[in-house]
């Protein structure tokens, strides 16, 4: 490739890119009082009257401003709105439902599963209340502290009790969650395998 050819490639990569980026979301076109155009992502502030949105596949849409829109065109406008949110919205629960069908190959495999959590859990819970008696039973026979060193070492104890209490308070909230989850996973679950 020639020295000049390389520069004229070189020159033309912006003019690419920018073309790109401007053609990956919509652009909104508009024309002032004045006639003056004007174009960017969204109708500029300038701009009275309608504004052209122009597609990624290069059609063009009239979109009134909403300072002249009629009370009509904004209810048929807010209805097409809404009836693209719900279509959206159904396309979403629709991939999510045969996710869920494609990630559990039955009922009776979502429960194995949620009992091992809960099973997991359980051992947690009942190895931080047993360390945790025990510590208190340390702190109830423990005697009046005569020195600095050992009011600390109380001191230390009950953190130490803290800390245990909190993860025990911890636990026992993630296995409410568990459990909560679980029945909501297999309810739905339920009602996508019988089609409801």
């Amino acid at each position: 490739m020639s020295r000049r050819r390389t520069i004229v490639a070189c020159a033309a990569l912006p003019l690419v890119a920018v073309l790109a980026s401007a053609w990956a979301a919509d652009i909104a076109k508009c024309r002032d009082a004045e006639g003056n155009w004007y174009y960017g992502d969204r109708a500029a502030e300038q701009c009275t009257g309608g504004v052209t949105e122009l597609k990624e596949n290069f059609t063009s849409v009239e979109v009134l401003d909403s300072s002249t829109e009629s009370e009509e065109q904004r209810a048929l406008r807010k209805a097409e709105e809404d009836a693209e949110a719900e279509r959206r919205a159904a396309e979403e629960k629709r991939r999510a439902d045969l996710l869920l069908l494609s990630k559990y190959a039955s009922e009776s495999e979502i429960v194995e599963i949620r009992d091992r959590k809960i099973e997991e859990l359980a051992r947690k819970l009942s190895f931080n209340l047993r360390f945790l008696d025990e510590l208190r039973e340390h702190l109830a026979a423990a005697p009046e502290p005569g020195t600095e060193a050992a009011k600390r070492e109380l001191q230390e104890l009950r953190e130490r009790i803290g800390r245990f209490e909190e993860a025990v308070a911890q636990v026992r909230s993630g296995l409410a969650k568990v459990r909560a989850d679980y029945a909501r996973l297999i309810e739905r679950y339920r009602r996508i395998d019988t089609g409801e």
